[in-house]
């Protein structure tokens, strides 16, 4: 005799990381490195499956990625609800015109998972280094299309270094109800992910930018990013005034005084101006 069960096995709650249940610091934010098997991460995906229904759909492709750490963190941010009432305008979830944003990002997911990795890595670097409100502005803007770009790989990869310069520096103030800061955050990152934009000019900008915070007078200094990224100097050129910009500002600080980084790694003649 041969005996069978209807009964589905028990899914055990998701391992999760972005709530702890205690009140959301909002703005930039550092989140722990990722620390799940691959045993409790494909649970967590078998268990969103029975919430989410844009998971249940996906969930054997999913179970399947490399980047099954990133599909349990969107999974639970749509999970969650969120304390301000204008956040409910970013939904994973809610339907509009049928279509919800999970319907329009997982799809995506899955091909960039093979074709744009570095799609997806910045997108983890993004909800590690935004808060809950920030991450969603981010994935619907992200569920446009631009994750399967391959045009704009390169650019990716070279701005994932400098996603948590950029939330820290955009990120500031009190939630509005208009996401001013979300707004600023965006808008930098698509000026950088932008297939007419040099990998290696964003490449050169994060060497100056881990460079200032090496040098003590670091928060005396300001970057106009524009400025950098139009100039017209050849980007070797560039890159070799970026490994001599400390021993100039050692040389100037003494004086009390120092340069604009940006007019500096220019190789343009330079003001040189008080201490700020």
């Amino acid at each position: 005799m041969l005996f069978y069960s209807k009964i589905a096995p028990k899914v055990k709650a998701p391992v999760t990381r972005l709530f702890n249940g205690s009140w959301e610091v909002r703005g930039a934010v550092q989140r722990g490195p990722e620390t799940r098997t691959k045993k409790q991460l494909l649970n967590n995906v078998e268990y969103y499956a029975t919430k989410i229904p844009e998971v249940a759909k996906f969930k054997d492709q999913l179970k399947n990625l490399n980047y099954v750490d990133l599909v349990s963190d969107i999974c639970e941010l749509a999970s969650n609800g969120e304390v301000l009432s204008q956040a409910a305008a970013l939904s994973l979830t809610k339907k509009q015109n049928g279509v919800s944003v999970l319907d329009r990002l997982i799809p995506q997911i899955i091909k960039a998972d093979k074709q744009n990795p570095h799609a997806l890595a910045f997108t983890k670097e993004v909800i590690n280094n935004t808060d809950t409100l920030t991450s969603k502005y981010f994935l619907n803007a992200a569920s446009g299309g631009i994750l399967t770009d391959t045009k704009v790989a390169n650019q990716f990869n070279a701005t994932r270094p400098i996603v948590r310069t950029i939330a820290e520096s955009t990120l500031t103030g009190f939630p509005s109800l208009d996401f001013r800061p979300q707004k600023r955050f965006m808008n930098i990152i698509e000026t950088f992910i932008h297939p007419e934009v040099s990998h290696l000019r964003i490449t050169s900008l994060s060497k100056l930018l881990e460079k200032i915070d090496s040098m003590p007078q670091a928060n005396s200094y300001k970057v106009d990013i524009d400025k950098f990224m139009n100039l017209l100097t050849p980007t070797a050129r560039i890159n070799r005034n970026i490994e001599s910009l400390p021993t100039v500002e050692t040389a100037l600080a003494r004086l009390g005084k120092q340069v604009d980084p940006v007019d500096y790694v220019s190789g343009a003649t330079v003001k040189v101006e008080p201490l700020s």
